[in-house]
């Protein structure tokens, strides 16, 4: 686990690469994250101020009166520009129904492994290329395809820009030019590779004080709890922060406060509403042909490829549960042979990189 200092040291060339790559394009930004790894300071004087702005607004306020701090991170952002960076955050959702569409163990296994996937190697792999050989190749593929679906966009090569990805989430800094179409290609991968597999993705603007105490901290402090005269809002805002004690507010008052307001954000797409000034979120729909041979996995969409492996392998899938399978079959570590069944099928879609979640070093593993 990184300590305290690193993963400072981690936010601090996140934040200012995305600021960079606002002001200044990828490029200047690419160059300035260079030198701040090599632990050289910029020599450009806006880019001195940038970084001086940022550090400030990462720094733990000394023992005094919390506004003092405020004001002063508000101050050294005024004299960059006011700066703002994206914050995003997106995921898989429902995910009992994919995983557990069918009851059988080799496309459970298979449908676990590929979202692991999607959301330990490829989601990473839109904010940066990672240094691990197998990692990066899967990497640069994911990268390639998406530059080719946005032409317009130059996707940002700065791997501290992710804060975590695990466990089905990822919480991302990325440039606020890139932020929105970032969320699409997030929710565009988990369709793209699974087929119906839900998932959402949310933004929201962050601005250097936010970073250190919360959501528009120069909005409401305790100070502004008295000018409420509406009782159920101030009943609301007294059970949120804790009331007028400023120890109280203040543990609420952080960069935790920012991940809260995404999650809401994210419910919010969950169920179909216009969050981020983008459209609602459309739901997955495959059309079945009633007399269409049914899945023998899934028992809901027509059967388009059959295993014709001995039981209890053997059987008749649609291409989302045949994803599932082969996924499953390469993670577990089959040989090549065993998945020459769906390589008959036609498919464009190849369960890339699936042994590596199971053993990393093991390259000549991959497929496809």
């Amino acid at each position: 686990m990184n300590s305290p200092e690193k993963q400072s040291g981690a936010f601090e060339r996140a934040i200012i690469y995305c600021v960079a790559y606002d002001a200044w394009g990828p490029e200047p930004a690419g160059e300035l994250l260079k030198q701040l790894r090599e632990g050289k300071g910029p020599s450009d004087a806006q880019q001195q101020q940038l970084v001086v702005a940022v550090r400030l607004a990462l720094t733990k306020p000394q023992p005094g009166p919390e506004t003092e701090h405020l004001q002063k991170i508000a101050e050294a952002a005024k004299q960059v520009g006011d700066p703002k960076v994206g914050l995003v955050m997106g995921g898989a959702t429902k995910i009992k129904p994919y995983v557990f569409e069918s009851a059988k163990l080799p496309e459970i296994r298979g449908a676990s492994a590929l979202l692991d996937r999607i959301n330990r190697f490829d989601l990473p792999a839109l904010f940066g290329v990672p240094s691990h050989s197998t990692r990066h190749v899967r990497a640069k593929e994911v990268r390639s395809q998406a530059a080719a679906r946005h032409p317009s966009y130059s996707w940002p090569d700065c791997r501290e820009c992710v804060i975590y990805a695990n466990g089905g989430e990822i919480l991302a800094f990325a440039p606020t030019k890139i932020a929105a179409v970032t969320c699409d290609e997030i929710e565009y991968l988990y369709t793209s590779e699974t087929l119906v597999a839900n998932s959402v993705a949310v933004w929201r603007e962050c601005s250097l004080e936010e970073l250190q105490f919360g959501v528009q901290p120069l909005k409401f402090w305790t100070r502004d709890f008295s000018a409420v005269t509406d009782a159920g809002l101030k009943n609301l805002l007294t059970a949120y922060y804790g009331g007028e004690d400023e120890d109280a507010f203040l543990k609420r008052k952080t960069f935790g406060e920012l991940a809260s307001a995404l999650s809401l954000e994210k419910l919010r797409r969950r169920e179909g509403n216009s969050t981020d000034g983008r459209p609602p979120k459309p739901l997955v729909s495959v059309e079945t042909n009633p007399y269409a041979r049914r899945c023998e996995s899934c028992d809901r969409r027509a059967a388009v490829i059959e295993d014709p492996q001995p039981e209890p392998a053997k059987g008749f899938f649609c291409e989302p549960c045949a994803r599932k399978r082969v996924f499953g079959q390469v993670a577990k570590g089959v040989g090549k042979g065993r998945i020459s069944w769906f390589d008959k099928g036609g498919f464009p879609w190849k369960p890339e990189a699936a042994s590596v979640l199971v053993h990393p070093e093991m390259e000549s593993c991959r497929f496809g």
